[in-house]
């Protein structure tokens, strides 16, 4: 299966990509994970907005100033905890800055693959914790690209819990990405597997089969997030959200 030649649908508004936020936010009952990618800026006019648009859901933001090694601790200090439905995290990406050395030859930012960043090692370890003593809880994590992308490659374990990334970068016009985020056509290899996009989408088609045909419902949730990334990365952005919409509906 090739789908270099695919055409590339019209990405979506960020109107759309904040409706599709909005509705998952709405749907979720208990325990969740998400990931939303914007600026600072954009992010305090996005959770003021969920403020006003989910006026039944118990909503807080933690806003880290400093990097931190603990995340479970700084949650369980919350008062009313146990009220809350959603909660923002803004300036983790503070955790993970030490980590990165300058990129050489002008390539860019290195991700230092040699240690994995304290605050991804506790995540990875702690991710049942954070699901049995926050049950009913959505975690939203508010971060730039890198941090995103650090997480995929440092805390898989933890990263695959989550309902995907919900990406707030389009600009004002609605057909651009910013310098941050791979480009269609530019990087079309899973940061996981290695694997070209196209190898990664058979291959999550036939393991979405076996986990269709055996039951395993959270195996199944995991192959269809994994092929709206990948069809993320190749610019189908309906297919992409058609996928992530799906695993939702499952984990929800």
């Amino acid at each position: 299966m090739s789908l270099a030649n695919s055409s590339k649908d019209t990405p979506p508004s960020k109107e759309e990509i904040y409706q599709a936020f909005l509705r998952s936010l709405r749907r979720r009952r208990g325990f969740g994970i998400v990931f939303m990618q914007c600026p600072p800026a954009e992010a305090k006019r996005i959770i003021g907005r969920v403020h006003q648009d989910l006026p039944q859901k118990q909503i807080a933001t933690l806003t880290l100033t400093e990097p931190i090694d603990n995340l479970y601790d700084r949650v369980e200090k919350i008062l009313d905890r146990d009220q809350l439905s959603i909660l923002f995290i803004e300036g983790l990406e503070k955790s993970l800055e030490a980590y990165i050395k300058p990129g050489y030859r002008g390539d860019g930012d290195y991700y230092n693959l040699d240690t994995v960043p304290s605050i991804l090692n506790h995540l990875n370890q702690r991710r049942e914790l954070f699901r049995d003593h926050f049950p009913t809880l959505c975690f939203v994590f508010v971060l730039p690209a890198f941090a995103i992308k650090y997480f995929i490659r440092r805390a898989p374990d933890f990263f695959d819990w989550s309902a995907g990334i919900f990406d707030f970068s389009v600009d004002i016009g609605g057909n651009d990405f910013s310098d941050n985020v791979i480009q269609p056509g530019q990087n079309n290899i899973n940061v996981g597997s290695g694997r070209p996009v196209d190898e990664e989408i058979d291959y999550f088609q036939q393991a979405l089969q076996r986990q269709r045909e055996i039951g395993d419902r959270k195996g199944e949730a995991d192959c269809l997030s994994s092929l709206g990334n990948a069809y993320r990365s190749l610019g189908q952005y309906r297919e992409a959200i058609d996928y992530l919409q799906q695993a939702l509906q499952i984990q929800q």
